[in-house]
Order: structure tokens, then C-alpha cells, then sequence
């Protein structure tokens, strides 16, 4: 039985899908392109297309690109499959075109390099419970052009799809690229599968004169391959194209499960750049290179779990950023230099001003990896940091619960709580103006101070003893 086809509702009223013809496609009769064809024939308005495997076959051979009219809806029955047999460009294209629906396809590659679907400056759309498999190309893009308004991502499943060994993922939106900004997408309740491939995920680019606005990456669960130290794999980016923060606002990265391979040292859960955005509630584990990539300002990063990641970085290495709070998050064995990293001037004279790191819990570190590193290179500035009420647990001799390099600059380190720990509680290289206040201590040693200028050290207690 036919059902209706409707486009959700998002952040503005979307209209549904045109009522023009119905047409059953059948793959032993005629092509996908001919049955677009059929629906839309004798008027303006395009229609419904459902696609329908017989006793016979279920699949819809893709010789040439398909391109999807405006007020169309292509939907699967049960085992159809739009699968690639020669398509250059793209098995389906979607440019310059509104209201469309792509409903329950099995979408196959063949494991060729041609994607999957590209929408190209669309309005109107939502791609819902798909399955893009065996790519070796990016199963859904906008490449080479942008432009998504009002875009609605939803219960797909992408399986074995992306450039093997590219800084590339199963979905990409260039959004840098199209006539306009992109703005308005939900992309939620999807499905990575790409352990077995040396791919990414989910990737987003923007720039200044093609911006990327609200937009809402949230409930998806990521398997994203294996990342090496010549191939950095990414699980959700956010990437300003020229390092401008405003190309990218009002973003919410949110209750999304990401992993990888253990060991996977070039692969990163998350990286985010923009700014008015939220990070929140994500479970992560085994990214090595970042577990979250903080590119940003105004950001708040809160309530995630970290499970044997890189750290939580704030990164002012090749931009200068502000405002943003780190709280209310758990990292346990975290791996690299730090659980929570803030650094500045890697790439030039940038610098990270007014952040919190507040309410984590930050257990077991593996390696010499650090709790909370301040860090300043060359020319590079960080100031006014607060380092308030978190947990430290279990140091080992090696390790710093708190650790500042270069020269920061405002440091606060209050009402922290370190406890079993083997190693330094807070080191301090070089910086000024730190305040070290009502925290408590039990382990081997308090403070290493190798230059720091501290203003102000009140009622910490150390071993049980006040006041130090």
C-alpha cells in the first residue's frame, strides 16, 4: 500500500511534496530515470516514485546520473536498491532543486569512487532511513557545490562509505562552495559504519561569504576507521575554511555515540569550530588524536564521557578564540599530553582568552599524559583561566593534575579536589598572576613551582593539614 509522503517540519513551515503522479517503478520494466520521467509528464507539478523489486530482481542499475526534479519524492520498498553500473558524477543529483523526500533505498557503490547523492544549493529536503553502502566516495555530499537550507538527515545507515586514506567522510557538506550559505539542517538518528574502512564520518566546511548557520548534528552513532599519523579520520567536523569563527554559529553537537578502533592515533571523535555553539552529553572512546577538537568561541563543552580519547582541546594555535566552557565532563584513561589541553601559538601569535574548566572528573591518565594543561607556545597568549572544582583521581608518579607551560597569564586553580595522587598535584613553569585557593590535596606533592608568579595561596589543605 501506497503511503503518504510528507516532508517534516524543521525551523520554518515546509510544504509537502507536490501531488503529481505515482508511478511504481519496476527495475525489470524500466529504468529509475524513466519513471521520474513518467511522474512528472503532463504538468509543473512532479510526484511520487516508488521504487519496487519483483520476484525477479531488486535492483535499479545506475548507468548515468539521476537527477530529482523539484516536488519529488523517490521512495524504496523493502530490498530495492539503486546500485552504481557506470554514473561519472553521481548515482543521484539533486541542484537548484526544493521538496524533495528520499525515502528506505538501499544505496550501493559497487565500491567504486562516484557518490552516492549530491544535493547542490537544495531547500526542502529530507534524506530518512536510507542505507549507503560500499563506497569509496562520500555517500552523501554536496561537492561541488552547497547550499543546504532546511536540509532533514534521518535514520540512514552508511556502511563501508568515504575516500579510503582522504581527509574525508561519508557525509560531507561543502558548504563553502555553493551559491549561498547553508542554514537550517538537522542531521540526527544516523548510522556510521566504518571500522573496516579508513574513513570518516561526518564532515561540515564553511567560509566567510558561504556561512554555515544552525545547524544540529544530534543522536547519531559513529564507527569511524581507523586514523593514522598520515591520515587524520574524524568522526563530526566543523571546519572554517579560513579560521574565521563566524563562519560557522548557532551549532549544537549533541547526544551523539562516537568510537573507533583502540589504538587509532589519528583519529579524532569530534572537531568543532564556529562559535554560539553547544557540545554536550556525547560518549566517546578510543580517538587518540583529540577526543574533542575545541576550534572555537563562546562554546560550551558539557557533560560528555571520554573513554581512553585524546583530550578535551581548546585550540588557539592557528586562530585567536574566547569563551568557552569546559564542565561537567568525565575523561578516564585519557591518552596524548593532557585530559583537558589549552594551548596557544603553535601556528603564530594567537591566543585563547577567558576559559572555564570547571566540574569534570578526570580519572587514571595513561601515560605521562597531564590533567589540565595551560600551555603557551612562543609567541602565543592565554589568559584568564579558571580551573574550579574539578576531581583528580589516581595520578601516577609521572603524571601533573594541573600543569602550566610558557607563560599563561590570570590562572585560577580553586576548590580543586586531587585525590590518590602518586604524582605532582599542580606544576607551575613559568606565567603570572596565578591564584591557588581552597583546594585539597592527598598525595606525594602538592606544588612544583619552577617560576610562576603566584599572587594569591590561601586555605588548601594538603594531607590533611591547613593551610597551605
Amino acid at each position: 500500500m501506497l503511503k503518504t509522503v510528507v516532508i517534516l517540519v524543521m525551523a520554518t513551515a515546509w510544504a509537502q511534496v507536490a501531488q503529481g503522479s505515482v508511478v511504481n517503478c519496476d527495475p525489470t520494466a524500466n529504468t529509475l530515470a524513466q519513471c521520474i520521467t513518467s511522474a512528472t509528464t503532463g504538468g509543473t507539478m512532479a510526484g511520487t516514485v516508488v521504487l519496487v523489486p519483483n520476484s525477479t530482481t531488486s535492483v535499479f542499475s545506475i548507468p548515468s546520473t539521476v537527477s530529482i526534479p523539484s516536488n519529488m519524492a523517490l521512495r524504496c520498498e523493502p530490498n530495492a536498491t539503486i546500485r552504481q553500473n557506470g554514473a561519472s558524477s553521481a548515482l543521484l543529483m539533486a541542484s537548484g532543486v526544493e521538496n524533495i523526500t528520499l525515502e528506505g533505498c538501499i544505496i550501493d557503490g559497487s565500491n567504486g569512487s562516484t557518490p552516492g547523492l549530491v544535493l547542490e544549493n537544495v531547500s526542502r529536503v529530507r534524506v530518512s532511513h536510507n542505507t549507503f553502502q560500499n563506497f569509496q566516495a562520500e555517500g552523501l555530499t554536496s561537492y561541488p557545490g552547497g547550499g543546504w537550507t532546511d536540509v532533514e538527515i534521518d535514520g540512514n545507515v552508511f556502511s563501508f562509505v568515504g575516500p579510503t586514506g582522504l581527509n574525508d567522510s561519508a557525509l560531507y557538506l561543502y558548504a563553502q562552495n555553493g551559491t549561498a550559505g547553508s542554514s537550517r539542517i538537522k542531521i540526527h538518528h544516523n548510522t556510521c559504519n566504518n571500522l573496516g574502512q579508513q574513513s570518516g564520518c561526518m564532515k561540515f566546511a564553511a567560509s566567510a561569504s558561504k556561512t554555515l548557520t544552525q545547524v544540529a548534528v544530534t543522536n547519531n552513532t559513529l564507527n569511524v576507521g581507523t586514523g593514522t599519523s598520515s591520515n587524520n579520520n574524524l568522526g563530526i567536523e566543523f571546519f572554517a575554511t579560513d579560521g574565521n569563527d563566524a563562519d560557522i554559529q548557532k551549532f549544537t553537537v549533541a547526544d551523539n555515540i562516537v568510537t573507533t578502533n583502540a589504538g587509532s592515533s589519528g583519529t579524532s571523535c569530534l572537531s568543532i569550530g564556529g562559535r554560539y555553539g553547544v557540545i554536550a552529553d556525547n560518549a566517546l572512546s578510543n580517538c587518540q588524536l583529540f577526543g574533542i577538537e575545541v576550534i572555537a568561541s563562546y562554546t560550551n563543552v558539557i557533560g560528555n564521557t571520554l573513554t581512553s580519547t585524546g583530550p578535551i582541546s581548546w585550540d588557539g594555535n592557528h586562530a585567536t578564540h574566547a569563551v568557552v566552557l569546559i564542565t561537567d565532563n568525565t575523561m578516564t584513561s585519557s591518552v596524548g599530553v593532557a585530559a583537558v589541553h589549552i594551548s596557544a601559538g603553535f601556528g603564530g601569535s594567537f591566543g585563547l582568552n577567558t576559559g572555564i574548566v570547571g566540574h569534570n572528573v578526570i580519572r587514571i591518565p595513561a601515560g605521562s599524559a597531564a590533567g589540565v594543561l595551560v600551555q603557551t607556545i612562543a609567541t602565543g597568549a592565554v589568559t584568564d583561566i579558571h580551573i574550579d572544582d574539578n576531581i583528580f583521581d589516581a595520578f601516577a608518579s609521572s603524571q601533573r593534575a594541573v600543569d602550566s607551560e610558557g607563560s599563561p597569564a590570570q590562572v585560577q586553580i580553586e576548590n580543586n579536589r586531587f585525590i590518590n595522587d602518586s604524582g605532582i598535584g599542580i606544576f607551575l613553569n613559568a606565567g603570572v598572576n596565578f591564584t591557588i585557593r581552597l583546594n585539597y590535596f592527598n598525595g606525594t606533592t602538592w606544588l612544583a613551582n619552577n617560576g610562576a608568579t603566584i599572587t594569591r595561596s590561601l586555605e588548601n589543605i594538603v594531607n590533611g593539614s591547613c593551610c597551605f
